[in-house]
């Protein structure tokens, strides 16, 4: 029996409210095959896979398998030049203290050697400290996304907090 904690139930909550916007903003980006998926992940996660694989609570699901062992919620793909998309890994907090510790795992040289071979470019975490009752507005989303993208950083944190 899996038990329900209000962190559970706030991350899923604001994973629902960004696939929505992804939807509407239609960013969201092609998953890779399952097998390719599974196959990347136990070559270069094989510890992190087989601790989590109990835990993906839909194995026939690519996303599934990622959200879990990969720490990302949704996949996006950005344009920094025409014709070259960037494909982005988002997972979404509404505890910025848990996105900042998440970063140092996701920095690893096995989850960057993973999204390299899954063709993810980048990783971000998004954390809305005011979720529920403060979420940024569509044009505020993508400005942060291209305002980090210019960045560089394959890895990083965006955070929503005063921007009203």
């Amino acid at each position: 029996m899996v038990v329900a904690t209000p962190q559970s139930l706030e991350a899923a909550s604001v994973d629902q409210w960004f696939h929505a916007q992804a939807d509407a903003l239609m960013l969201r980006s092609p998953l890779p095959e399952l097998a390719r998926v599974q196959d990347t992940l136990r070559h270069h996660l094989p510890e992190r896979v087989q601790r989590l694989s109990r835990h993906v609570p839909q194995p026939q699901n690519a996303s599934s398998w990622l959200k879990i062992v990969l720490k990302s919620g949704e996949l996006i793909r950005l344009w920094s030049v025409p014709d070259q998309p960037v494909t982005v890994a988002v997972n979404c907090s509404g505890n910025l203290k848990l996105a900042q510790e998440q970063l140092e795992l996701i920095q690893s040289p096995e989850f960057s050697a993973t999204r390299r071979e899954l063709g993810i470019d980048k990783h971000w975490f998004l954390a809305i400290p005011g979720y529920p009752l403060q979420t940024p507005k569509q044009s505020e989303l993508l400005d942060a996304f291209y305002a980090q993208l210019a960045k560089e950083s394959e890895c990083d944190v965006v955070e929503f907090g005063d921007w009203h």
